[in-house]
């Protein structure tokens, strides 16, 4: 190792020895990874991540892959996780995930008892209840976070949720991480696709434990929204995540799972052609003319 490299062990080392002592967390395993809980392991920690296993389980299943798991062969040291742990004052190593022929990484997650305690922690953000994090953590996002989750989260994925969040939202997060795991190899650059693309996906994945009255409710507001808007305009706010659904349970209907998915370089790159071949149908779908309004927002 050289001296460089070792100067910088022995930094993040210190942050980590630092951060626990400014704010206690402790750490507990999940079958894809490791939980960072605030101050200390809770009683239910294996119920959750039995949940969170659940979660991930559906998100991946339903476009048609297993889950990521660990084996007993030697993995590629890159892809593990080294987090401090302060409670035996040692270093937790979580070995990297075999998945689709090729190895990743764990997926730290962040789970807080409550909404109001992970924004204490996270600071003023737009929270809806939980947020995915490819690595590193996004300062920019996370301006005023405690400085033990930088020390804890950077470098990794993460999924930040309260424990307390049900199991749509956690299979909304998990559908983010499968997202950005599939296009990783194919050379696609996830952050680029359209947030609506984005978001449309985990919407449509947790779905399927969706109430039915909250599927009228999005599809009625999809409606709404296209009835004075474009796919080439601005979508504000939560309006991406009806209008995702809406738009990606269209082109799922129409290609298939996987030719859906075989789309999404193009969403990244040629957004306009996408949205030329495919907007004038999906709006005859929700029983709205198919030319486009000029008043976009």
């Amino acid at each position: 190792m050289s001296a460089l490299a070792f100067a910088c062990v022995v930094i993040v080392w210190t942050g980590f020895l630092a951060s626990s002592q400014v704010v206690p967390y402790a750490l507990s395993t999940w079958p894809c990874g490791v939980i960072v809980w605030p101050n200390e392991v809770p009683d239910y920690a294996d119920d959750f991540a039995q949940r969170l296993t659940e979660a991930a389980e559906t998100a991946f299943g339903f476009w048609g892959y297993e889950l990521p798991f660990t084996t007993d062969e030697p993995h590629d040291e890159a892809s593990a996780v080294r987090i401090y742990n302060p409670a035996t004052q040692t270093e937790l190593v979580v070995p990297g995930l075999t998945w689709n022929d090729r190895e990743i990484p764990p997926v730290v997650v962040f789970a807080f008892p409550g909404e109001l305690t992970m924004r204490a922690v996270m600071g003023n953000t737009d929270l809806y209840g939980a947020f995915w994090c490819p690595r590193p953590l996004d300062r920019d996002l996370f301006p005023d976070a405690k400085s033990w989750i930088w020390d804890v989260g950077t470098g990794y994925c993460n999924i930040v949720c309260a424990s307390s969040a049900d199991d749509e939202i956690l299979i909304h997060e998990c559908a983010h991480w499968f997202t950005y795991q599939w296009c990783y190899p194919r050379r696609i650059v996830p952050h680029h696709l359209p947030d609506y693309i984005m978001e449309g996906i985990a919407e449509l994945t947790c779905a399927v434990v969706e109430d039915p009255n909250d599927k009228v409710y999005d599809r009625l507001s999809a409606y709404s929204w296209a009835k004075h808007s474009c796919l080439s305009g601005s979508i504000q706010g939560v309006m991406r995540y009806a209008v995702g659904e809406s738009l990606v349970s269209y082109l799922v209907d129409t290609l298939g799972l996987d030719d859906f998915l075989g789309t999404l370089r193009n969403w990244t790159t040629r957004t306009w052609l996408m949205i030329d071949l495919y907007e004038a149908e999906w709006r005859v779908s929700l029983d709205l003319p198919s030319d486009c309004p000029n008043d976009t927002e």
